[in-house]
């Protein structure tokens, strides 16, 4: 950890406004015990991707709506459709977008669509998806791939700032923006991917270090190992099977996922037992069966992400009844 808490089911409804009428801190409702409180703070930083536009537009309802989340669909294949170490790269489809196939985790990862949606959408791989991928992949492949073949898939939002006139999603660059509302004096930090979030990051303190005249320090996420990542190695899983009598499989799923964090991962299954099935479930490769266990898997790997603090533990609890569990 690197000095931040968080604070999860937690939404922003409101801000505070100082006699100067800029923001001096939020409201923020409990969405588990629907209590409001109120956070004070001299700058506010606004990170919520391609929900950005909500809480612009909530400390500053005369603002123009910047954002223009685009879905993204993958679909998950097994490895022996496409049994090489190599990736294909598919520049520039017949509709102008980029199609690719790369071996990932034990399966063939295959993407990506490019649809336009609203922020509040249901994010879902669709039939007609599948259908365009394949469609693709398909063209490069000695024996056509079916619908039935796949593993798995998930879908996403890419937070892509434009406007209305821009044109499509896909034309539009996966540039970072970042805003500073002289009205509500709220920080907007907007677009970009995954690989530069570090950039980003140290770009958005500065400006918060600007608006509050303190001078600029230099950054520490240069060179910040992130939480499992101290004293990892690529052999890592072995210690993992040593310690905690686990399989290969399950052992290197949980190195390349968690790193050295996985020992508090298998310490939640000494207290729920149960957990150590569907770890094992989803570390098994190529086998449709672990479809069954996708969506308890990505609620539990949502606690899992937390190992360590009092949320995980507290969810742990929750999901120790499996497999008689339900998530409302």
């Amino acid at each position: 950890m690197a000095g931040g808490n968080t604070l999860n089911y937690a939404k922003v409804t409101d801000f505070l406004r100082g006699a100067n009428g800029k923001a001096s801190g939020v409201v923020v409702k409990d969405q588990l015990s629907e209590d409001t409180f109120s956070v004070k703070a001299k700058a506010i930083i606004n990170a919520t991707g391609p929900f950005s536009d909500s809480i612009r537009r909530l400390a500053n309802p005369t603002l123009e709506r910047r954002m223009r989340p685009s879905k993204g669909s993958h679909i998950l294949l097994p490895l022996e459709v496409f049994p090489t170490e190599d990736a294909l790269l598919i520049p520039k489809t017949v509709d102008g977008r980029v199609v690719f196939a790369i071996p990932w985790g034990g399966r063939l990862l295959v993407g990506t669509t490019e649809e336009e949606v609203a922020p509040d959408a249901e994010v879902l791989v669709t039939k007609a998806d599948v259908a365009y991928l394949l469609q693709h992949i398909n063209q490069y492949l000695e024996q056509p791939v079916t619908p039935n073949e796949i593993v798995s898939g998930f879908a996403g939002l890419r937070p892509l700032v434009g406007s209305t006139g821009d044109g499509d999603t896909k034309t539009l660059a996966r540039d970072d923006v970042i805003e500073m509302d002289p009205t509500s004096g709220l920080i907007s930090i907007m677009g970009g991917k995954w690989t530069t979030h570090r950039a980003m990051a140290e770009d958005t303190v500065h400006c918060a270090q600007q608006v509050l005249g303190m001078p600029q320090m230099d950054s520490q996420t240069r060179n910040h190992i992130l939480y499992g990542g101290e004293g990892f190695t690529d052999d890592y899983w072995k210690k993992i099977c040593r310690e905690y009598q686990v399989s290969e499989g399950t052992a290197r799923h949980l190195a390349a996922k968690f790193g050295t964090a996985s020992g508090k991962v298998l310490e939640l299954t000494i207290e729920a037992p149960a957990l150590l099935r569907f770890l094992w479930e989803v570390a098994r490769s190529g086998r449709k069966s672990s479809m069954r266990f996708g969506l308890r898997w990505r609620l539990l790997s949502r606690t899992f992400l937390l190992a360590g603090s009092a949320c995980s533990f507290t969810r742990g609890k929750i999901v120790s009844r499996l497999p008689h569990w339900s998530v409302h």
